[in-house]
């Protein structure tokens, strides 16, 4: 056999091979886009199919250029060998310096152990490697298949992650993980994209049908490089951000993030995981923006971590940060204290004092105690604008009205009493305007008027 016909005869095998893994590659990029790269690599002689468990190269995706690195468990289960992880490095490498985002599609149940300890070398290099790639460009993984092991560790490294129906996202086996605690096996409920997205693993969830339009969505907000940052977006109507939004005053979470954005922008990140706080990206007028939306709720640990992943992802993707803060304060309880609450709140104000891309806190509702100074605190942000009905106070109406007014609530009636303290304590001590006379807020509106002062300081801070 000459060398054409042996060519011929390896990239045959190589396509048979790959087929699964190529047709997942056509599912999420431009027609006829991808070009497979180092796959040299495998069809040399010393080298053997193992190798076609891991295919690279480029495509555009919507007319954007990205690098890609698909894992192909149709192939040894996808296992990570040297020649696997030589490719995924060089991509990686290739990414960082082309300077576009780069997305893993992993579906592999680990290392190839056959290889011994060489395997842990080369797991090794690889976080190395993404590690250095990600202070660079947007990395995201997305979880098609079994993502267990190391792989499981990439998909945590990463800025974005997609959790795939049918997937498996677990360090260990899910087998012996399950068997440790005595239970049953049921993978898909317990390790499974939903199961990933609501425990707060992976960033968001998709069907398989509509992986590659999830993809597409959330490529329009992350920037090609970090010395760049995401690019504005010729969308939205002027006048609707002039027009009042009459009823949004009895909006909040998801809800309200949705009226004050443009039409069908909005992505939710974490849907599921700590649901007292929505978080996701939206365009402004096609100002790409990151949003939190409190539901009113005290705050525990998970709450304020939510918070901070948002606030990091703003950051690094040069997004401004838009809390729409409706906060208690910090959860009370026994637990609560012993946990990490306190790291957490004292994480996230080191993270909002190093994001340079703007950050905006509107007061939707409450912002009590800590709600205020950790949440909303007018230090922390550019700009803290309040509703005109919002309460920001030291103490909750209740115990405000019972440490403030204990003169007035009598005896014979306590509970009337105690009530009518607390809402004289909410009116006066917990007044918006009085807030703001504090130096609290810089800006105090009626509801209806949020989508105008929006856009009008989105504008500044983002300069």
């Amino acid at each position: 056999m000459n060398k054409t016909e042996l060519l011929r005869s390896r990239l045959k095998q190589h396509s048979s091979n790959t087929a699964d893994a190529a047709a997942f590659i056509a599912s999420l990029v431009d027609e006829k886009s991808f070009v497979e790269i180092n796959d040299c690599l495998t069809l040399s002689e010393a080298c053997d199919e193992k190798t076609d468990a891991l295919l690279t190269g480029y495509a555009s995706i919507g007319g954007r250029a990205v690098a890609l690195a698909v894992q192909n468990s149709s192939v040894n289960y996808g296992g990570m060998t040297k020649v696997a992880a030589d490719k995924l490095c060089k991509i990686m490498e290739s990414a960082a310096s082309r300077e576009v985002p780069f997305i893993l599609a992993a579906d592999s149940f680990g290392a190839d152990v056959s290889e011994g300890a060489l395997v842990l070398k080369n797991f090794a290099r690889i976080l190395r490697c993404a590690e250095e790639m990600k202070k660079e460009v947007p990395f995201i993984v997305i979880a098609r298949g079994n993502c267990v092991g190391n792989a499981a560790l990439l998909e945590a490294m990463a800025h974005i992650s997609i959790a795939v129906s049918g997937c498996v996202i677990s360090l260990n086996s899910p087998s012996v993980v399950l068997a440790t605690e005595g239970k049953s096996l049921d993978a898909e409920k317990d390790f499974g994209a939903r199961a990933s997205v609501s425990g707060g693993r992976a960033t968001l969830y998709a069907e398989k049908e509509t992986v590659g339009e999830v993809l597409a969505k959330i490529l329009s907000f992350v920037p090609e490089c970090f010395c760049t940052g995401t690019a504005d977006e010729d969308t939205g109507d002027v006048a609707f951000y002039n027009r009042k939004a009459r009823g949004i005053g009895e909006k909040r979470g998801k809800e309200l993030i949705i009226e004050l954005c443009d039409e069908g922008s909005f992505v939710e990140l974490h849907e599921g995981f700590a649901p007292h706080i929505v978080t996701g990206f939206a365009r402004v007028l096609g100002i790409p923006v990151a949003f939190a939306s409190g539901d009113g709720s005290a705050v525990c640990p998970l709450c304020v971590n939510k918070v901070r992943r948002l606030v990091s992802l703003a950051s690094t993707f040069g997004m401004p940060f838009v809390n729409l803060v409706d906060c208690e304060g910090v959860m009370i309880s026994g637990e609560i204290e012993r946990s990490a609450m306190g790291r957490e709140l004292a994480g996230l104000q080191s993270d909002l004092a190093g994001t340079y891309s703007g950050k905006m806190a509107i007061i939707t509702g409450k912002a009590i105690g800590t709600g205020y100074t950790a949440m909303a605190s007018a230090y922390a942000y550019d700009s803290v604008m309040a509703w005109n009905d919002a309460q920001i106070s030291p103490l909750t109406a209740n115990a405000g009205g019972i440490v403030m007014y204990s003169d007035r609530i009598k005896s014979k009636d306590v509970l009337k009493s105690r009530e009518e303290a607390a809402k004289l304590y909410a009116e006066v001590d917990g007044d918006a305007l009085t807030a703001a006379a504090c130096g609290l807020a810089e800006k105090i509106f009626a509801p209806e008027d949020t989508r105008r002062y929006l856009l009008s300081r989105l504008q500044i801070v983002r300069k």
